[in-house]
């Protein structure tokens, strides 16, 4: 039968320092331990669950942190300067918004045009329109002819 076995921190740091040295197959059979359990030990430090301490950086992993961090760095500006162009694109709308709602209340008040029934822009603005049988509009005679 497969037994529970208990480990503590520090023999969890040093796996895992052995396995980055020669390699978890062979330090897992050096050790003792199941391969698995230190897969799952080298996949906790390399997602930050697993602390190795002061100094378990090695010159190449330091490299890809550094590397990283520059990474996270532009992706924050391109981050932000995103939000601030939807901030802009929002405050427009807004104002979009409400130029078009004080329009629509406007029209709402006023009564609608005597001659087409259509809401006016103001027909009293426009001199009166006739539209022809080709669908052309044309200026309407004063005198009714």
């Amino acid at each position: 039968m497969a037994e529970n076995r208990q480990y503590d921190h520090e023999y969890k740091v040093q796996a895992v320092k052995l396995a980055k040295e020669i390699g978890q197959a062979k330090a897992a059979k050096e050790l003792g331990v199941p391969k698995n359990t230190l897969y799952g030990w080298v996949r906790a430090n390399r997602l930050g669950s697993l602390d190795l301490g002061a100094g378990s950086q090695t010159p190449q992993s330091a490299m890809t942190l550094n590397e990283e961090l520059l990474k996270l760095r532009q992706q924050v500006k391109e981050l932000e300067k995103e939000n601030r162009r939807l901030k802009k694109e929002n405050d427009f709308l807004e104002e979009a918004s409400a130029f078009f709602a004080a329009g629509y209340r406007f029209l709402l008040q006023s009564p609608p045009c005597q001659q087409t029934g259509i809401l006016p822009v103001s027909c009293k603005q426009r001199p009166s329109m006739e539209i022809s049988a080709t669908g052309g509009c044309h200026e309407r005679d004063p005198r009714g002819r």
